[in-house]
């Protein structure tokens, strides 16, 4: 049974707040919770070929890396501080790209609740707004139609397959690839002319 965790009470923490989630940084202090949330999402991430080793696991989604080349949240949902899963933007490059990768899970218990379509949203608008990233993108396995739609709401289009793309379960993989550019998310902010 996964635990529910304390009170967000360190607003430093906080990056973006929603309706039901919030994101914010991981520190130490959420190892525990997280390795629970992990272990009892054990069989539902190995689908998707997420290793779920707890001590590596923990130290690698801690590890922000050099610079600025990453950032990770934990999705936590709003009342009550619970961790429901995670984000991250990877690979964020600068000129000439301006682009970052988007990668997120979240946990068995609070699957196909609209936790991740939240939490996307506010980490689409960090990648646009506060890293002003030109562009988005994702990159998912074929099979995961769960995903496929998640990516399709928060606006992602499909530009095509990466033949070999990723090594999951000691196998090379091929990945659909997703991308969301700043501008696709300002077309969709504009008001709709009624005719």
């Amino acid at each position: 049974m996964v635990r529910i965790a304390r009170v967000v009470s360190q607003p430093a923490r906080l990056a973006r707040r929603g309706g039901a989630v919030c994101l914010r940084r991981p520190t130490p202090e959420d190892q525990e919770e997280y390795h629970e949330l992990r272990r009892a999402s054990r069989k539902f991430l190995a689908a998707w070929g997420m290793d779920t080793s707890p001590a590596r696991d923990f130290r690698v989604f801690l590890d922000q890396g050099p610079g600025t080349s990453r950032e990770r949240w934990l999705v936590c949902a709003t009342k009550g501080g619970a961790i429901l899963g995670a984000v991250t933007i990877a690979a964020i490059r600068r000129e000439p790209f301006e682009s970052g990768v988007l990668g997120y899970w979240i946990g068995a218990p609070h699957a196909r609740q609209g936790f991740m379509t939240e939490a996307l949203a506010l980490a689409i608008r960090r990648a646009f707004t506060g890293l002003r990233l030109h562009r988005l993108e994702a990159d998912v396995l074929p099979k995961n139609l769960a995903s496929k739609r998640l990516l399709r709401r928060a606006g992602f289009t499909k530009e095509g397959l990466a033949r070999g793309f990723v090594r999951v379960g000691g196998q090379w993989r091929d990945h659909e690839r997703w991308a969301l550019l700043a501008s696709d998310v300002k077309k969709s902010q504009r008001p709709q002319s009624r005719r």
